[in-house]
């Protein structure tokens, strides 16, 4: 994943342990951004942002995280083979002029994962492209089950 500028105004720490890595990307809706705890195990997370500006409209994180924390709630973060189905939030805190949203990195997007079995199991068949789109619908299914539309 190639890491995109950060503007110099984002917080290069994060709660005291945590070290601004990278930006992940950009939205309507605010920025993610990666930190790295600077102690061991030096754990990676994401941090989605939005500016607490007087001058910024219709902000929407504070309402994402009760919402992420009631998926957390409600659905199973992990299927019944074990593998995690939906991205844990953390909560949220305060950085500088910023709203944040903490929750757990994932290493790679859909695509980037995808290419990175499909290269290590040299795939041959298409049995674990069906596997994990079928994890992904069962997920949508938990999500709407629970009454949240995605």
């Amino acid at each position: 994943m190639e890491a995109l500028p950060i503007d110099a105004d984002i917080p290069r720490k994060l709660d005291s342990h945590f070290d601004l890595k990278a930006e992940l990307g950009k939205g309507a809706c605010g920025a993610v951004y990666l930190y790295q705890k600077n102690a061991p195990p030096h754990q990676k997370i994401a941090v989605k942002m939005e500016s607490m500006s007087p001058n910024v409209r219709n902000k929407v994180l504070g309402k994402e995280i009760y919402q992420m924390k009631q998926l957390n709630e409600k659905c199973p973060i992990r299927g019944p083979n074990g593998m995690k189905r939906f991205p844990e939030c953390y909560g949220d805190t305060f950085g500088g002029d910023y709203h944040c949203m903490k929750f757990e990195y994932l290493e790679y997007s859909v695509p980037e994962y995808l290419q990175k079995i499909a290269v290590q199991d040299k795939m041959t068949n298409q049995r674990n492209y069906i596997d994990i789109f079928t994890q992904m619908l069962e997920s949508l299914q938990d999500m709407h089950e629970a009454l949240y539309v995605h």
